[in-house]
């Protein structure tokens, strides 16, 4: 716990100086950055080091492997609920997303600088709404029974911590 809030500590500065309508948004989203965190923590805790993950194979290694399938997706789950659109198809139901902060701002630099911010987030989040759409949240068809033909966009530790970083930046 003590990594993510070393990562997230300088976010909540920022939400006071906000107008209301934006504070309550940014406040959600500034907790729900920080909990990503700390399972991002918690999974990064259990499986670097090769030391650690040989101990959990060899006392429950299909436990500890189920746990590890389950943070991951956890945390590219939640990667995708950030980026998400602000409105659901057919624009029915309104979702508290990064894309639900910048219409909010009335000064207009700084609205400019949380788009600026959210592009870049979306941008290097691709990665993670490709493995959402193709196997979290969904069963696609052909994905599913051919997932040798399609091309998954890459994951790795370092994409996850940069998109993290991106989320950050968008908060601050």
């Amino acid at each position: 716990m003590n990594d993510a809030n070393v990562q997230t500590g300088s976010i909540e500065p920022h939400i006071v100086q906000m107008e209301p309508g934006v504070k309550e948004s940014a406040t959600i989203l500034s907790a729900q950055l920080i909990d990503l965190h700390i399972i991002w923590t918690q999974y990064c805790q259990l499986y670097e080091d090769a030391g650690s993950v040989e101990v959990l194979n060899r006392s429950a290694g299909l436990f500890f492997k189920i746990v590890q399938d389950v943070l991951w997706d956890r945390v590219l789950l939640g990667i995708c609920r950030f980026i998400d659109p602000a409105e659901a198809k057919g624009g029915k139901n309104k979702n508290l997303t990064l894309r639900s902060l910048a219409p909010l701002i009335a000064d207009i630099e700084l609205k400019g600088k949380v788009q600026d911010a959210c592009n870049a987030a979306l941008s290097s989040a691709e990665f993670a709404l490709n493995h959402r759409n193709k196997r979290i949240a969904h069963q696609d068809h052909y994905y599913a029974t051919a997932p040798e033909l399609f091309e998954m966009s890459p994951v790795s530790r370092r994409s996850v911590e940069e998109m993290l970083e991106n989320l950050r930046a968008v908060m601050r």
